[in-house]
């Protein structure tokens, strides 16, 4: 009788944790995963590597739930057997499907709600049972992740890289979220917005060098250097005499 509750119990542990990280990697902002990988966090860097190889971690994932949504209701049919001393298939199918809602309830839809609203905590907690499942699981998820790669590759499609240099939405919506809560003034929000758009940009996009200035002597009068001023459309720099 241990054996299929131990299979019961692995099978919904792993339905619940792969249906709640495949929702929590789609829902934490990357922005955070990029400070915390700067900040030095291991896990952070293994969660950026996994959401800059999609097809990876959404191959383990799948593996993961398949494995669990087969074992649950053989389990269940498994515990009824032991218990009951009655084989039948139509009252292992029965059972079966009666089951079901019961993983979907508690196996899917409820881990997807737990992380869905916290999911950079739960993913921190995660993380390394993640990094050995996707190990563990490689065998099997390697041909679905090259598959994949291949299909890119020939449609000329790349995998959304996950770069420091943050993504413009996902900045304003952070930025929004601090002036909506008080944090920010609009005059902050569109300076921080301002140095994100231009901060990439060479400078000598926006400045003259210095032998293109008009110069004048210091000791020149106020008059002439306003009517060089204006013939150059520039303001003069003073020279030392």
């Amino acid at each position: 009788m241990i054996l299929p509750i131990l299979l019961i119990v692995g099978s919904s542990v792993l339905s619940a944790f792969c249906s709640g990280v495949e929702t929590g990697l789609y829902r934490v902002p990357r922005m955070r995963l990029v400070l915390d990988a700067v900040d030095g966090s291991r896990v952070a860097r293994g969660l950026l590597w996994l959401t800059n190889h999609p097809g990876l971690f959404v191959s383990t994932l799948l593996v993961g739930n398949n494995i669990a949504n087969y074992g649950f209701p053989v389990g269940i049919a498994w515990l009824f057997l032991e218990l009951l001393g009655y084989d039948d298939p139509r009252f292992n199918v029965a059972v079966s499907v009666l089951s079901t809602p019961l993983l979907f309830i508690f196996c899917e839809l409820l881990p997807k709600s737990l992380f869905h609203q916290k999911p950079h905590y739960l993913l921190q907690q995660a993380g390394w049972p993640l990094f050995a499942l996707t190990i563990i699981s490689l065998p099997l998820t390697w041909t679905l992740y090259f598959i994949s790669r291949w299909l890119q590759h020939l449609l000329g499609e790349e995998p959304l890289k996950v770069r420091p240099a943050l993504a413009r939405r996902e900045l304003r919506q952070v930025l929004e979220e601090g002036e909506q809560a008080g944090l920010l003034e609009p005059a902050q929000r569109d300076l921080v917005q301002n140095m994100f758009a231009y901060g990439s940009e060479p400078i000598s996009r926006y400045c003259m060098p210095l032998r293109g200035l008009k110069s004048v002597p210091l000791d020149s009068p106020v008059e002439e250097i306003r009517q060089i001023g204006l013939k150059s459309k520039q303001t003069p720099s003073l020279l030392r005499p």
